[in-house]
């Protein structure tokens, strides 16, 4: 089974980075802000092809980041049974403030919160914590 990823950032260079990380694990959509990943994320459900994890921005255009995240546990607890676990949340924005941190991850529901500029180490850390990708697969392998 392919992983699939939904990357949300406005920044051109960031969606690029993450898609380069991503993309050796599955298949990478990006968004622009947060209510495309919002409807992104909702037409993936209706497909029947959930995304395994979001990358989810903060300071974005239309929706920020903050509000998606919320939109996506809304829709999850409207549309998913009890008995399925939702989608992976996690934050990459450039805020590392404890207030930001605090709401990404108590208030609206992501699952992990990572600080631009991004180190792959981090990123592929939080991904084995949440069970996304295997122990198993060496850094090596995850160079850029």
């Amino acid at each position: 089974m392919v992983l699939r990823f939904l990357i949300a950032d406005d920044c051109n260079s960031v969606q690029q980075y993450l898609q380069t990380i991503m993309k050796r694990y599955g298949e990478c959509t990006a968004a622009w802000n947060g209510n495309e990943a919002v409807t992104l994320f909702g037409e993936a459900l209706d497909e029947g092809r959930p995304y395994d994890a979001v990358l989810m921005d903060i300071m974005m255009p239309v929706m920020d980041g903050l509000s998606a995240v919320s939109a996506i546990r809304d829709i999850e607890q409207k549309r998913l049974p009890e008995s399925e676990k939702g989608v992976k949340i996690i934050m990459v924005s450039c805020l590392s403030d404890s207030k930001h941190m605090v709401t990404a991850q108590y208030e609206c529901g992501a699952d992990a919160y990572l600080t631009k500029p991004l180190e792959i180490e981090a990123l592929i850390e939080s991904l084995r914590n949440l069970q996304i990708i295997e122990n198993n697969v060496t850094d090596e392998e995850h160079c850029v």
